[in-house]
Formats: C-alpha cells, structure tokens, sequence
C-alpha cells in the first residue's frame, strides 16, 4: 500500500490518524485489510505521525478510544511505548493526562483503558522530558488508578532503575493473547548479570524476600536524601506525595517541608516504609510546635530538621512582580491547618474565623 494512496480525498496516513483520534474503528478496520502483509500493517501503524510527533497510539490515548486502541494492540508487531516529540510521553502517559482531565465519573472507564494498556506491554516505567513516569501524573483523588500501576509496578522493582524518554527502546508485542511483556528495560547493560538488575522468579514469599534483600542492600549505597521544598502541589498536581512516592521506590530519604500542600500524615502514607525527614518552621507557639513534632513522630519521620531562612522574608523580585505569597492564600499551610492545636488556638481569636477564612493571620503563627 503506497503513502500516497488517495482514498476519498485524504492519503493513508491522514485517514489513520483520523480513525484514532475519532475512534473510527470501521475505518481502521478497512486500511489494515487493504495491507498486504504482516510487515506492512506494522509498518504502517508504528512509523505513522502526526505533524507534532505523536504516532497514532498516542492519538488513541489522548481522547479515551479505547475500541481503537484495543484494536491497535490486536496488530502484529504493535509498538507498545513509542515516544512523542514534544514532551517525550508514551502512550500511557497521554491515557493518563486524558483521566485527569475528565470528571470523576470517567475514572472507571479510563482505569479499565489504562489496564488494557497495561496487560498489552506499556511501561509503567518509562520517564517523559520532564523526568516523570505514568504513575507520577496520576490525579493523586484517583487512587484506583494509582493502585492499579502499583500493582503492575510490583514486578519492575527487581529489574532495575529507570529509564528516561532518550533512552528507551519501544516494545514490540504479538497481540494482547500472545504474552505480556509489561516492562521495557532500555539499560545499556541490561543483558547483564548485575545481582540488583537481574530477575528473581520464585514463590511470592521468596520473591518478596529477594526484593528486600537487594532493597537493604540498596540502602546501605544511598549517599543523598530530597531536600525539603515547600509548595509543591502548585507545581505539580501530586504534591508532596508525588514526591514521597518517588521517594520510596529510588529508596531515597524523603525531607517533608513544613510548608507543605499535603498533610504530615498523607505524606508518610505515600512515602510508606521508607527514610523520611521533617524540616520544621518553628511557629511563634510551642504548644503547636510540640503538637507538629508529635504528629511526625508518630508518622514515622526519624529525622528533625531545622531551618531558619524565612524568620525573616527574603527579597524576591520574582514573587513580588507576581503579586505572589502562597501562604497568604492558604497554599502551603496544610501541616499547620490540619493541627488541632493550632485549629484550637485560632479558634480563641474573637472574630471566631477559621484559617481558611483568614489565610493571611493564619501565616503569622
């Protein structure tokens, strides 16, 4: 079948990546079996683009098609984790930005696609340009979802780091009834018999046991932790989280800032049984000081970390051309909000607001 063809107007190419991106699968249908052989149907549906660089499975992914793109994978040699040119995402990635941009009530739908995906051969793996994984731009709200690619996770923590966008090599799979290869690992050295890098297969038990052996041994090679940077769900829609996430699988120490968007306790409960810090702002009352440091105790922060640099506020021209505070705005104030000491001593304040009906005098504590 030439590029070139004319069919009603509109080349080959332009009429596939009509069918994705409108779930046209009658038409997608009718190019593939005007294809003459296995070679030339992937051929066709992996080098296809887009004038902005995504391939047709991004097409697919970034509208929700699931028909299409059940149909996609159904094709011999399919490419499982090409990647776009512009932010370096593969399919999973586009799927995701889709969920999060529908309402909630389109989470069920969109988990079922990212689970086709998923069991099909896409990375969970796989970091874009700005260095984040599928699982890294999931709504933190949609915990379904972040479930769901924690279990096909499981099985890349015994297969080695992580691999960015520049590096990876895209998977190639047989059809979704041919075999699950779920993982790409595009490591230089990923032929070789490296003990951390090497795959265990054993009982579930034993291969827990494995994973903890090679994590402990990880631990005792880790040479720098997360600094602790404030404000970072006005970044990043998974926050502190995200982050204490990301944390837990590099096994590297997790420093919560106290001007945080995510309370002491979501951020342990992400960061699980890994390292982690608290760096304290020390408020202007001791009893909401001891009653933050209680709280990280007890959510299993092991290490206290004092900082000084905002007793006083530092010129930011930046900030000032802004006009832009976030605490006066109530952005970053979440591990002191959600104290019932502080709660209760602003509550003796005679206007009888609440921190966030006055943002501005709940920053002065």
């Amino acid at each position: 079948m030439a590029d070139d063809h004319e069919h009603e107007g509109a080349s080959v190419k332009e009429q596939l990546i009509e069918a994705c991106r409108r779930n046209n699968v009658d038409l997608l249908s009718e190019i593939i079996s005007n294809c003459k052989s296995d070679d030339e149907i992937s051929d066709l549906l992996n080098n296809t683009t887009t004038v902005m660089g995504n391939h047709l499975y991004h097409e697919a992914a970034a509208q929700g098609n699931y028909e299409v793109i059940d149909m996609l994978l159904d094709q011999p040699n399919f490419e499982c984790d090409p990647i776009n040119r512009a932010e370096g995402d593969t399919p999973l990635h586009s799927a995701i930005r889709w969920i999060n941009s529908e309402p909630p009530a389109q989470r069920e739908f969109g988990n079922a696609l990212v689970e086709m995906m998923l069991e099909a051969g896409s990375s969970t793996r796989v970091r874009n340009k700005a260095k984040l994984t599928p699982y890294q731009l999931v709504d933190p709200r949609n915990s379904g979802l972040r479930e769901l690619i924690q279990k096909h996770e499981y099985a890349a923590l015994n297969a080695g780091d992580f691999v960015d966008a520049d590096e990876v090599k895209p998977a190639k799979k047989q059809g979704k009834d041919k075999g699950n290869n779920a993982f790409v690992d595009a490591r230089p050295d990923a032929g070789s018999e490296d003990d951390d890098n090497a795959e265990f297969s054993g009982s579930d038990d034993e291969e827990r046991a494995e994973f903890e052996r090679r994590k402990g041994a990880k631990k005792g090679r880790i040479a720098h932790d997360m600094g602790p940077v404030g404000v970072q769900g006005a970044h990043h829609p998974g926050g502190e989280t995200g982050a204490a996430e990301a944390c837990a699988e590099l096994i590297v120490p997790y420093a919560f800032s106290s001007a945080a968007t995510r309370t002491i306790e979501e951020v342990s409960q992400a960061n699980g049984d890994e390292p982690r810090w608290f760096q304290l702002y020390w408020p202007v009352n001791d009893d909401i000081t001891a009653s933050l440091l209680a709280r990280a105790r007890a959510a299993g922060y092991k290490v206290l970390v004092v900082t000084l640099d905002t007793a006083t506020m530092s010129w930011r021209p930046a900030g000032l051309d802004l006009g832009y505070l976030p605490m006066v705005v109530g952005t970053g104030n979440s591990a002191a909000f959600s104290d019932p000491i502080f709660r209760r001593k602003f509550a003796e304040r005679p206007d009888g607001e609440s921190p966030e009906d006055n943002a501005v005098a709940a920053s002065r504590y």
